[in-house]
C-alpha cells in the first residue's frame, strides 16, 4: 500500500509563492487529518504518486520529469508533467482500461514543477 500525503503550492503566502511540504502541513498545530488544506484558501494541492525518481526524490502531480525511452534501437529523452489519469481508453463495455500516473521509459528524474519551473513547459514545447 502507497504512503498517502500531499504537498502544497501556497500562491499567496506573506512570503509570496511558496510549495508547503507534508511535513509542514502536519507540523501546523491546527492540523486534523489533511482538513489543513481548506485552510488554505489559495492553496493547491498535489499528492504524491507513491513512486520516487532515480534520485530517490518523492514523484508528486504536477512534477516536471525527464525520463528516457529506447524502441527500437532509438533513444530519445523527453520531458513530461505527472497527472492522474481517470481514464485513458474504455473498453468494449464503456469501462476504463486503465487510470492512475502513467510512467513510460526509464532513469526518470524530477526537474521542477509546474508552478516553481514554469519554463521547463515551454522548453518542452518547443
Amino acid at each position: 500500500m502507497r504512503e498517502i500525503k500531499f504537498r502544497a503550492w501556497n500562491k499567496n503566502s506573506l512570503l509570496g509563492p511558496v510549495m508547503t511540504t507534508w511535513e509542514n502541513i502536519m507540523a501546523d498545530p491546527e492540523a486534523m487529518g489533511l482538513l489543513i488544506l481548506n485552510k488554505f484558501q489559495d492553496s493547491i494541492p498535489m499528492q504524491y504518486t507513491g513512486l520516487k525518481d532515480k534520485n530517490g526524490k518523492e514523484i508528486y502531480e504536477g512534477d516536471i520529469i525527464r525520463y528516457e525511452t529506447n524502441y527500437y534501437g532509438n533513444n530519445k529523452i523527453s520531458q513530461t508533467v505527472i497527472e492522474w489519469q481517470n481514464d485513458l481508453e474504455h473498453d468494449g463495455f464503456g469501462e476504463p482500461l486503465a487510470m492512475g500516473y502513467i510512467f513510460r521509459g526509464y532513469n526518470i528524474e524530477v526537474i521542477g514543477n509546474i508552478y516553481e519551473n514554469p519554463e521547463l513547459l515551454e522548453k518542452n514545447e518547443a
